[in-house]
């Protein structure tokens, strides 16, 4: 009798130990979060990996996805090689990126994330008069970084013979051109730009650069890659998330953080 009391025990425990288990297991599943990649690159004052948050861009994703239960990772590459992973799937999402015939053939675009004025920057010693007519640029040579996309008027008067560009690996080689006037502008958005000129040159040679008036704007938007079926609720993920958060005033309160200093590098 002890025998079979000892059995039916061990079973009993066993029993209780297998519904824990179970329980444990399904309770994890439902308390995960998922998680989506997002490949980007440095690109200041949006994006640095030395900034608080990886910056505001990086932050307005996260808030985003965090609040939907998802998770973000985020891997820093060239801007070439994050599109790359972008297109072929290996990475969900890229920001912030421009819209180009061939790249909305390869993904999902969001809602309008970010506008910039488009101007050109040139050496004091070679200045551009822009007057909206790109007869003004006859005979030019355009640097620009790879990866990125022309300003539109500008690509219109490449393919018309108008003016040429010039790429270059980073902002440092492009501005490099410049300053060495093997080139005669450079095509980038106004604050990205400035930043640059600001963090990135020679105190003496600072006054050396100027810029035109605005060329147009450029608006910015999250891209997820067209190879992953999930990127299209991630996708929904996002914009009723912007929306949301564009509603109830956090962006605009995020935004205000921005221009007060608070994604800095200097303070992270």
């Amino acid at each position: 009798m002890e025998g079979l009391w000892f059995i039916k025990k061990k079973i009993f425990c066993s029993f209780i130990f297998l519904l824990f288990f179970v329980f444990c297991y399904h309770n994890s599943l439902a308390t995960a979060k998922e998680e989506i990649s997002v490949a980007i690159g440095e690109w200041e004052p949006y994006i640095s990996e030395k900034m608080p948050n990886y910056g505001i861009v990086p932050h307005i994703i996260t808030k985003i996805y965090n609040d939907a239960n998802v998770n973000v990772k985020y891997g820093f590459f060239p801007w070439t090689r994050s599109y790359l992973y972008v297109k072929d799937g290996t990475w969900n999402g890229s920001a912030i990126w421009g819209k180009t015939e061939e790249r909305e053939k390869e993904c999902f675009f969001s809602d309008v994330f970010l506008v910039d004025q488009c101007v050109l920057f040139y050496h004091v010693d070679k200045p551009i008069n822009w007057t909206g007519d790109t007869k003004d640029l006859k005979g030019k040579t355009i640097g620009i970084v790879l990866g990125s996309a022309k300003t539109e008027i500008l690509k219109q008067a490449e393919d018309k013979g108008i003016l040429k560009y010039d790429t270059g690996s980073t902002d440092d080689n492009i501005f490099m051109k410049l300053l060495n006037k093997r080139i005669d502008a450079v095509d980038e958005t106004k604050n990205v730009g400035l930043t640059y000129i600001a963090k990135g040159l020679a105190k003496g040679d600072v006054a050396k650069i100027q810029h035109t008036k605005s060329l147009g704007d450029w608006q910015y938007h999250f891209i997820l890659s067209k190879k992953n079926v999930a990127n299209i609720k991630y996708l929904k993920i996002f914009n009723d998330g912007f929306k949301k958060i564009k509603e109830d005033g956090t962006l605009d309160k995020m935004w205000k953080d921005f221009y007060s200093g608070a994604y800095n590098s200097t303070n992270k």
